[in-house]
């Protein structure tokens, strides 16, 4: 998942840069496979995870919204060949792009920028640790999370807060027959 993966940062920041290339993959997949809470312009909200899970149960809302997304990219392209006058809004589709929803808890980022410094989060393996640190290696860093074990994970498969069970919208059916 690249919503927030630095991957040029790390490719231009880190030698060799195929290391810092290696680097953005480790993020990704990890964003991938715990997933980020994020939202759109449209005002939804939801638990994107990456291409591997795709078809995953947990993935419904990612395929939901490409689906939606995708469908409203034709219907321009169809007005346009249909009305060759008509402005096409592009914001009809672009609304759709998910960006990290700062006000929900997320797993910390195993690599940030900040004030143009790239930063590693500092226990690696620990997915609520906040804390950085800018003097890392990128050999040593990859040594280390290619054998790392996640844990302390901010992502909860249900989460009551994002799954909507109020308003039916839940992305998961067996939780709309629990009592609410």
């Amino acid at each position: 998942m690249t919503v927030r993966t630095p991957r040029l940062e790390l490719g231009k920041q880190i030698t060799p840069s195929k290391v810092g290339h290696l680097l953005s993959k480790y993020m990704h997949d990890e964003d991938n496979n715990y997933g980020i809470r994020v939202a759109n312009k449209r005002g939804e909200k939801w638990i994107a995870y990456g291409d591997g899970m795709l078809l995953n149960e947990e993935s419904e809302g990612n395929i939901r919204i490409a689906v939606d997304a995708v469908q409203a990219s034709v219907n321009q392209v169809y007005d346009a060949f249909l009305y060759h006058e008509k402005t096409v809004d592009s914001s009809v589709v672009t609304d759709y792009i998910p960006f990290v929803d700062a006000n929900e808890k997320n797993n910390y980022p195993m690599f940030q920028v900040k004030d143009g410094k790239l930063l590693r989060r500092a226990d690696l393996s620990n997915l609520s640790d906040p804390t950085t640190k800018s003097n890392w290696s990128g050999l040593k860093t990859v040594l280390e999370a290619r054998s790392y074990k996640p844990r302390g994970s901010a992502i909860e498969e249900y989460d009551d807060d994002i799954d909507c069970r109020s308003c039916s919208q839940s992305l998961h059916p067996d939780l709309l027959a629990e009592d609410v």
